[in-house]
């Protein structure tokens, strides 16, 4: 199972046939490539959710990745300034499967490269990180590859950090009065 604070993760290794073995207990599992290697092997993951029964082995899957063809860039910026270190990812359905590019950190200028395929891609960012460096979230971008390179950019913007106060009512012993912000914050 894929809790999002990763602690029912497991990360085998394929022996040099790309054969694994893992025993894990009865759930529904999301089985990838881990991203980083992904990214460095020049590969695009499948991403398969696999209901597991316990004491039933399941022998002789398939899974296949994919040779990454083409590549989607981009930048992260606040201005003209390059946000650094924030994490991209891509997905794409492609025949019924769901395709995972690796992930992707933006460098010191913000700029990024996505290894992709041929396919419609969602472009999107790690929001909660942005949002905990002061930035309201960023929309996803789809990003149509067809034998040729792709760019999503994605301009940030920071929270105002204005609250506007109106409204104030006494109600008996009651005080209430209407409260406005940004968004999500």
């Amino acid at each position: 199972p894929f809790p999002p604070d990763g602690s029912g993760s497991y990360y085998p290794s394929t022996d040099s046939s790309g054969n694994f073995d893992i025993g894990v207990s009865a759930g529904t599992w999301n089985i990838a490539l881990e991203s980083e290697r992904t990214a460095a092997s020049n590969l695009v993951s499948f991403s398969i959710n696999l209901p597991v029964v316990d004491n039933v082995n399941q022998s002789g899957l398939v899974f296949v990745a994919l040779r990454a063809t083409q590549q989607i860039t981009g930048f992260v910026r606040e201005g003209s300034t390059g946000i650094t270190n924030v994490q991209m990812y891509g997905n794409a359905t492609i025949n019924g499967t769901n395709y995972l590019s690796g992930a992707s950190y933006t460098d010191g200028s913000g700029n990024y490269v996505l290894k992709v395929v041929n396919g419609s891609w969602n472009v999107q960012l790690n929001n909660f990180d942005l949002n905990q460096r002061g930035f309201v979230s960023a929309n996803n971008q789809t990003v149509v590859i067809n034998n040729a390179a792709g760019v999503a950019n994605f301009s940030l913007t920071r929270y105002s950090n204005t609250i506007s106060l109106a409204n104030p009512r006494l109600q008996g012993s009651q005080f209430s009065l209407d409260a406005t912000g940004d968004s999500g914050r």
